[in-house]
């Protein structure tokens, strides 16, 4: 499913989208070729993008991911209603169209669409219930779109996806939601987000003071806040391929910075560097972050929410940073740590840079 790397940043949950009606229930889900196909952690590199690659597979090779895919959901979901197992099918539209339809993510991910469906329950007040099995597999983040209502299913657990003769108004849901975006913004940076880590550290090693961490902070949040935002309304897209080595060369380019920058000079230009490099970075959080922001009168707290969770990370890893350097900043050679840190940290994401270019 929807859970390796996608260059710097990782996606962590499985999207589907519900339809029902009084007679039929349909779950179309986002499943990641990857899971079938473990060659393509290299498709990005050879090709530049992983739909690409997944486009030039053989028949017998689509046939495979088909197979898998159906052999994966029969194995770790049941759909219930009245403590009765119900029937359902395995659909694969992408299919149909030669070449494939795949979707086009924003990330390059070599995707396709599966569609389970099934009859809803005789009675009309019968909940259909969706259970997953305790396997260690991502999440999975439905959206009901004719209830305006979001859920999310985790292993081990059980969701109502809705009943035959009424449309379920999703309130306690969307809320529940809300607290999980923010988790899912901060889980995204610890600990999956390696690059992220780095570069708020990079920031910490040019001065420890927390007016001027802070400000830095704000404005490295502000600027990802606006791109995150904008990506998942669709205004904007940006290829990975040239978004990842861009975050790269932000992390580099702050890390030299501290070698040469005096303190003196820190303050405002510094700021301006910052906020372009978050905007950067929020086109990266995108491939990952942005199906978390909800539609409607809900998109503006769940942005708010998954860019708190970032916030909160950021400020875990500047408080981690400042109690591990409380015995030695005030000695002389807390200036030869700042170098050398500046200089692994400049390093790596040099490094980073012409991995993701090659």
């Amino acid at each position: 499913m929807l859970s390796l790397p996608v260059f710097g940043h990782v996606l962590s949950q499985t999207q589907a989208t519900l339809t029902h009606d009084a007679a039929m229930w349909q779950l179309e889900l986002i499943f990641d070729a990857s899971f079938a196909m473990p060659e393509m952690q290299e498709a990005s590199k050879a090709m530049g993008s992983e739909r690409e690659w997944l486009l030039q597979r053989s028949d017998s090779e689509f046939a495979w991911l088909r197979q898998e895919a159906e052999h994966f959901l029969r194995e770790n979901i049941v759909v219930r209603a009245n403590q009765q197992t119900m029937e359902w099918t395995v659909a694969f539209p992408d299919f149909a169209h030669s070449p494939p339809n795949f979707p086009n993510l924003p990330s390059g991910q070599g995707c396709y669409r599966v569609q389970i469906r099934g009859a809803m329950p005789s009675d009309a007040h019968t909940p259909l219930l969706l259970a997953m099995t305790e396997e260690e597999k991502p999440e999975w983040f439905i959206h009901d779109p004719a209830a305006n209502r979001h859920m999310t299913i985790s292993p081990g657990q059980i969701v109502e996806l809705c009943r035959s003769g009424e449309t379920p108004t999703g309130q306690q849901l969307n809320r529940s939601l809300l607290w999980q975006c923010l988790a899912q913004g901060y889980h995204h940076v610890l600990p999956l987000g390696l690059d992220h880590v780095l570069f708020v550290l990079g920031l910490f090693l040019m001065k420890r003071s927390w007016r001027a961490l802070l400000n830095q902070s704000l404005a490295f949040t502000l600027a990802h806040s606006v791109t995150l935002g904008l990506a998942s309304l669709k205004v904007i897209q940006a290829p990975s391929q040239w978004v990842e080595p861009l975050i790269a060369l932000s992390i580099a380019a702050i890390a030299i910075e501290n070698l040469w920058l005096e303190k003196r000079q820190h303050a405002r230009s510094r700021l301006v560097v910052i906020f372009c490099f978050g905007l950067v970075h929020g086109l990266g959080f995108s491939a990952a972050l942005a199906d978390w922001i909800m539609p409607g009168q809900a998109f503006l707290p769940s942005l708010l929410m998954t860019n708190l969770g970032v916030e909160l990370a950021q400020a875990t890893i500047l408080g981690g940073a400042w109690l591990l350097t409380m015995g030695i900043h005030q000695k002389p050679s807390y200036r030869w740590f700042q170098r050398g840190g500046s200089a692994a940290i400049a390093m790596m994401g040099l490094y980073w840079t012409v991995e993701r270019l090659l």
